[in-house]
């Protein structure tokens, strides 16, 4: 049986080394990380790992380039989105002196993990992309991708969020919530 553990948003490999704890080395890891610096560092910490496949992309519910925004004032964090106006406590996505901004490939993860699969395929998603996971969890539900998927871990990002935005973006967890329960989707929050 052919197992694959899709890391999305590796950042500096945390939920890698977390997961890779609970699923051992007989699953494949591909790790998917846009920001630069972040990158660097899974490239060296990783460098003499088999089982580890590394991608300097996002992810999204379509293969497009992007800006990626991200937060270079905070260097223990170096966080980032692709969410022009990503809604957060924490920095202020159009201040120029703390957020730099770099164009990235984005994969289409719907049209990924439809070319992963087999029959006897197990995948584990965890996806942690800074407020990207409303599209890309509502694209799998509409397309029925969220079937070929063994189990998810998944970072709401609503509870970081302010203003207006945090009640539109919380009814769309809320529903992605639902269906996971209502279908029996292996679902968990992870942060």
């Amino acid at each position: 049986m052919k197992k694959i553990f899709l890391d999305c948003g590796s950042h500096q490999g945390e939920g890698f080394e977390h997961f890779n704890k609970i699923y051992g080395d007989e699953f494949e890891y591909h790790l998917f990380e846009p920001n630069p610096y972040n990158y660097s560092v899974l490239e060296e910490k990783y460098k003499d790992r088999k089982n580890i496949i590394l991608f300097k992309n996002a992810v999204l519910n379509e293969e497009t380039v992007r800006t990626f925004h991200w937060e270079t004032h905070l260097k223990d964090s170096w966080g980032g989105s692709l969410i022009d106006d990503h809604n957060n406590r924490f920095y202020d996505s159009h201040d120029e002196n703390v957020v730099t901004r770099l164009p990235v490939k984005c994969i289409d993860l719907i049209d990924y993990v439809n070319n992963l699969y087999e029959d006897d395929c197990k995948i584990v998603l965890k996806l942690d992309v800074e407020s990207s996971e409303y599209d890309i969890l509502e694209s799998m539900i509409e397309t029925k991708t969220i079937d070929k998927i063994k189990t998810i871990y998944c970072e709401f990002h609503t509870q970081y969020m302010v203003g207006e935005s945090k009640d539109v973006f919380l009814n769309r967890e809320n529903k992605i919530k639902e269906y996971m329960q209502t279908n029996n989707i292996d679902f968990h929050l992870w942060d």
